[in-house]
């Protein structure tokens, strides 16, 4: 028996092939479907068909020489895929679009929902560049309500604003109190001394303020009535003696520095220098313009401010500034007061109560 392999691109032609060659009495074995290499891109598929024929065979009358092979069913294909569609470059430049329409058409940019609330944020002191970056992050299709709006603000005020979250009583280290005159340094200094001599602890005051025509009065009368150390330091040396346990909690107090007061400045950096405090505190009253808040700070840059206090919240009809102010410089927030009264009347700084503040929604 005489067996051959035939291919071609469709049976018929193959089976063709056999007859020619193999003539009438061939058989066909097998057939099968086989892909044609890389090739199968541009071809397409190949049959492939195993025949035998035995020459001394005779074929049969009215027998077929050859048998047809039973046609089979190809399987069926796999259905394709559906296509995986990245939807963030859409979403950055529908967010690109969206920012350039209300950096370019101000409230006129915004949904109907939205206009309020830009002017919500104008009127509570917010200066309106920072309005745009609250107002660009909340989502296009946020709940349609005002207040769901104000609710999404609230949020992404409260997020914007960092938190130093510190004690109440410090248990040790230098922290220094800077600012411009009359932004309540020595109250709030004194509201952290007492309260810390209160738990048991032993606060030393140092103040610098022999730069300036006398010594705060009201500080030394508190330290003297409520027995706390209280030293006045005019030299860096006088300041490494008064810091010189780091064990021990000192509170220092600083004269009024202006944006004018170069020379102030560099006598109370010499000084702090010596101290080596670990915290700086700018203190800042909630009713100081945003702009002059950020122009006193640029021009006490050399006493190297970590934190800021904000105080004399009672007396502000806007918080806006706070918030400008925390965003522009960066730094975080540690204390608020409202009120004059020691120990009481400080809190420690939290981004929701201020983000409340800020949108004047504690009010009734």
């Amino acid at each position: 028996m005489q067996l051959r392999r035939f291919k071609g691109r469709e049976l018929p032609e193959v089976v063709a092939q056999v007859r020619a060659e193999l003539g009438p009495q061939a058989v066909i074995l097998h057939t099968k479907e086989r892909p044609r290499g890389l090739l199968r891109f541009v071809h397409g598929r190949e049959v492939e068909v195993v025949a035998a024929v035995d020459a001394g065979a005779e074929p049969r009358a009215g027998e077929a020489s050859v048998a047809a092979p039973r046609a089979v069913a190809p399987p069926p294909r796999a259905a394709a895929p559906a296509p995986v569609v990245d939807l963030a470059p859409i979403q950055a430049e529908i967010a690109e679009l969206r920012r350039m329409l209300l950096r370019f058409g101000g409230a006129r940019g915004l949904p109907s929902t939205m206009a309020p609330v830009f002017a919500w944020l104008v009127d509570a002191g917010v200066d309106e560049p920072l309005v745009f970056r609250i107002l660009e992050a909340i989502p296009a299709d946020a709940a349609g309500t005002v207040e769901d709006i104000l609710a999404a603000v609230e949020r992404r005020v409260a997020g914007m604003l960092r938190i130093a979250a510190p004690s109440l009583t410090p248990n040790a280290g230098a922290i220094a109190f800077v600012g411009p005159a009359g932004a309540g340094k020595s109250t709030t200094l004194a509201k952290l001394a007492v309260r810390a001599h209160l738990e048991g602890r032993t606060p030393r005051v140092v103040t610098f303020d022999g730069l300036t025509p006398g010594v705060p009065a009201p500080l030394e009368a508190i330290t003297r009535l409520v027995g706390i150390r209280h030293e006045l330091a005019t030299t860096p040396a006088d300041v490494a003696a008064a810091v010189a346990r780091p064990d021990a909690l000192t509170l220092i107090d600083t004269p009024g520095l202006g944006r004018g007061d170069a020379a102030a400045v560099a006598e109370v950096a010499a000084l702090l220098h010596a101290a080596r405090p670990t915290e700086v505190h700018f203190v800042m009253p909630a009713t100081m313009k945003t702009e002059d808040a950020v122009a006193t700070l640029a021009a006490l840059g050399a006493l190297w401010i970590t934190r800021i206090t904000v105080t004399k919240l009672d007396e502000a009809l806007t918080y806006g500034s706070i918030l400008s102010v925390a965003a522009e410089s960066g730094l975080p927030l540690a204390y608020t007061t409202a009120g004059r009264d020691v120990p009481d009347d400080i809190y420690p700084a939290t981004a929701a109560e201020l983000a409340r503040r800020i949108l004047r929604r504690d009010r009734p």
